[in-house]
């Protein structure tokens, strides 16, 4: 079982070496944290579903989710968050 893991793991390391990075551009929009909160959970009805930290700059990443599907990625320090991506889960029919 050992030699499948380390020889899957070898596999995703050359794949991810032949892969070259890209840089987004678009536009980002930035504000104060609490009214950006507020709008997604009070107007919006989203809720917090995830979290993650940067290692980086030790920024905070947050997904909300509505009920419908609807999400909204923030990237966030104490003072600005800013709308990463918007969008909803695909409806299969």
């Amino acid at each position: 079982m050992k030699t499948i893991a380390l020889l899957l793991f070898s596999v995703s390391l050359s794949v991810h070496s032949q892969v070259q990075p890209f840089n987004y551009n678009y536009p980002v929009r930035c504000g104060a944290v609490a009214p950006l909160i507020e709008f997604l959970s009070k107007q919006q009805k989203e809720v917090l579903t995830w979290t993650g930290l940067d290692i980086v700059d030790g920024s905070l990443y947050s997904l909300w989710e509505d009920a419908e599907g609807n999400w909204t990625l923030l990237k966030k320090n104490t003072e600005i968050a800013c709308v990463l991506g918007v969008g909803t889960k695909p409806k299969i029919i």
